[in-house]
């Protein structure tokens, strides 16, 4: 069911509203403006949702850029427990999304800044939507699902909100929030994949490797015709990965459990069966096992009035 919904004709919701030095909360003109205006840190207002289900959620919100610095931020904060601990989708000025937890001050990214249809300009609107789902996260902006994975709830919040970071000023003009049957995943576009140069590699299991310093995007094919690409991946990794006796070795230990990742060819031909050698006690591995667990903490969402001061 559809648990809230506003289109900010006027303040009924009893949206937050103050004016300071650091930040600007007005319900006016068709929209929550939140114009955050300092050139560092982020500032976010959130309310306390407790009629909803914790596996089935569905968040949607038209967002529009009004003013904004070429560094600066905006998005959706769910699952919050406090200030210091929630989910968060960002989008930037620079058509690029990321998601993951900010923990005890800390972003957790899932996924680096990455591209995505994103509009850009000053005063274009973006819809981001979050669907919650059979245990699965999905992202989608502007109709193209950007994200999707396994998702586990762990951690219980019941709060929702919106974040804006350095120097950003932004309109919400729709907010929808859904949960049980009423979250329904409409069919999205898919992106595709960043095309990445490859390197060969004499490996039994691997075949050839790329890496993309820009979006920490590690591209691997397999003997079988598969490829992947894996997510967040830092350079010192790669290389690593290139250095290494037995590179089969190395992505079992190092990567395969660590980082998220989308199948972007299927494979071509039967798996081999022959393995490096390092790879004698793992001759039943499946480098074509999906739907592995990256993801470990789930909060719930719920809504009352409150905020939270800036964050670096």
């Amino acid at each position: 069911m559809t648990i809230f919904s506003d289109n900010f004709l006027d303040n009924s919701k009893n949206w937050l509203v103050k004016d300071t030095d650091e930040v600007s909360l007005q319900v006016e003109n068709g929209g929550y403006i939140i114009e955050h205006r300092q050139d560092s840190g982020w500032w976010g207002t959130w309310r306390s949702f407790n009629n909803h289900t914790q596996n089935d959620l569905g968040i949607k919100i038209k967002i529009q850029r009004i003013l904004g610095a070429s560094d600066s931020f905006y998005g959706i904060a769910w699952g919050l427990v406090d200030i210091n601990n929630f989910c968060y989708v960002l989008v930037n000025s620079k058509k690029q999304f990321t998601t993951g937890r900010y923990i005890d001050d800390e972003w957790h990214p899932l996924i680096s800044w990455t591209n995505a249809p994103i509009k850009h300009e000053i005063g274009s609107v973006n819809e981001i939507a979050i669907f919650i789902q059979k245990g699965f996260l999905e992202l989608h902006i502007n109709g193209f699902q950007v994200f999707r994975h396994e998702w586990k709830n762990i951690i219980n919040g019941n709060n929702i909100g919106l974040v804006v970071g350095r120097t950003m000023k932004v309109k919400i003009s729709e907010i929808t929030v859904s949960t049980e049957t009423s979250v329904q995943i409409p069919q999205a576009k898919k992106l595709s994949p960043i095309t990445i140069k490859r390197t060969h590699v004499d490996s039994s299991n691997l075949k050839s490797i790329g890496y993309d310093n820009s979006s920490k995007i590690l591209e691997i094919e397999f003997v079988n015709g598969a490829i992947y690409q894996y997510y967040a991946v830092p350079q010192r990794t790669y290389v690593e990965l290139m250095q290494a006796e037995s590179h089969g070795k190395y992505f079992y230990t190092f990567i395969r459990d660590n980082f998220q990742y989308q199948q972007v060819q299927e494979k071509l031909i039967q798996q081999s069966s022959n393995y490096d050698e390092d790879y004698d006690d793992h001759d039943d591995y499946d480098y074509e096992e999906e739907g592995r667990a990256h993801l470990q903490d789930l909060y719930d969402m719920g809504l009352t009035d409150d905020d939270f001061g800036g964050r670096d």
